[in-house]
């Protein structure tokens, strides 16, 4: 609907997500906007269950990674 805006980088890893669902594997590591930083292929497995369970849904996977930012940070 339009509704969401999806960054180049936001809307790849999407797309990775969905070929990990059809194949269970990819062959390609991240890009970041951090010049230097290099999450490899793990950064896509660690969002792919909340992928999976949000059946797709950019809404949930972000609010994974809200999780996920919150979980690290220190007190």
């Amino acid at each position: 609907s339009g509704d969401l805006y999806f960054h180049s980088d936001i809307g790849r890893d999407f797309l990775l997500l969905d070929e990990i669902q059809k194949k269970g594997y990819i062959l390609i590591g991240p890009r970041t906007g951090a010049d230097g930083v290099y999450h490899g292929v793990f950064w896509y497995f660690l969002n792919f269950p909340a992928f999976l369970l949000s059946q797709g849904n950019p809404v949930a996977v972000e609010g994974f990674w809200i999780l996920l930012t919150f979980g690290f940070m220190s007190p």
